[in-house]
């Protein structure tokens, strides 16, 4: 899948990929919020993005918005007769590929994914229906995970991560878009008896599945127990549980924290200037690094839950 790049080309290859940027094409993936956007440097074909959060804190969420801005992306190129990429390949071991569909779909739609899951006899269902289509359409994703519907789920491994991904290259002669890893501490190692030590050969196996293909990668990671001691529990650098070659390996860190997981919801947090009020939708994301830009920043930010949406704060005056 790979490519060796000899030196004699470099002169060209610096050329065109000049010429890439003058053209404005291929200048990476945003998150869609204007405040993060402008401090992070869009992702590249060359980056990968590890999300450190505690449970429930954001980690899934983060990864879906990033999905749904690569698979626009996708068919915002096809439109203009660009054919770069395959969709973005989402690959979990812990979530059905029906429920992170499903969080797509409430995006899509704007509605709350409470009221499916519930079943609603207020829903036009047939509408629904219809609104899958369309969304795979206008936003489309690809899988590899286990499924409720056809209920056969094997061990995630590292080796069928990269087995996924050069299948959807070798079915589409493309790259996927994006891929997206959920969770770290779900993949196995085969033959690695030692858990540290096999998580980060998967970090490192990662790290080499995406430049072999040619397309940026993020994975989400399970933040350390320490973290919810602390008095602001945000995840800082070294804080990935299991594996501390996070850090080293990943081109970006970001880390997550959702104040109604530590602070009642109404109340004020601590120590905040301006004052913030903890609400369900508010969260702090912390950009912990940058190979190729500024980091140590902290954003906050408003992610309505039940549309998978991230938008930013209106400051308070």
């Amino acid at each position: 899948m790979s490519k060796v790049i000899y030196t004699k080309e470099s002169k060209q290859n610096l050329l065109t990929y000049l010429e890439q940027k003058e053209k404005n094409k291929n200048l990476g993936l945003k998150i869609g919020a204007e405040d993060i956007d402008n401090f992070l440097v869009p992702l590249s074909s060359s980056d990968m993005m590890a999300v450190l959060a505690r449970p429930s804190n954001g980690k899934t969420s983060w990864m879906i918005h990033y999905a749904m801005q690569a698979g626009k992306s996708v068919m915002l190129d096809k439109q203009n007769g660009i054919t770069e990429y395959a969709p973005p390949i989402y690959i979990t071991a812990e979530t059905p590929t029906e429920e992170l569909s499903l969080k797509v779909l409430s995006n899509f739609m704007h509605l709350d994914s409470r009221f499916i899951r519930a079943g609603s006899e207020e829903l036009d269902w047939q509408h629904v229906k219809n609104e899958v289509s369309a969304m795979y359409s206008e936003v489309p994703l690809l899988y590899s995970g286990h499924s409720i519907v056809n209920p056969r789920r094997g061990l995630m491994t590292i080796d069928l991560i990269e087995q996924s991904v050069y299948d959807v290259c070798d079915r589409t002669g493309l790259p996927p878009r994006l891929i997206l890893v959920d969770y770290l501490q779900r993949i196995a190692s085969p033959g690695n008896s030692d858990r540290r030590l096999g998580l980060s050969e998967v970090v490192e196996r990662l790290k080499d599945l995406h430049m072999s293909v040619g397309c940026p990668i993020i994975f989400g990671s399970q933040a350390k127990r320490e973290v919810d001691d602390r008095p602001f529990p945000v995840p800082q650098a070294g804080d990935g549980k299991e594996t501390g070659s996070i850090e080293e390996t990943a081109d970006v860190v970001i880390s997550l924290m959702r104040p109604c997981k530590y602070w009642s919801v109404g109340s004020e947090i601590p120590k905040t200037s301006p004052p913030r009020v903890v609400t369900e939708n508010l969260f702090f994301v912390n950009v912990l690094k940058q190979r190729n830009g500024l980091s140590d920043q902290g954003f906050w930010m408003n992610f309505d839950m039940s549309v998978t949406h991230l938008s930013e704060m209106e400051e308070i005056n």
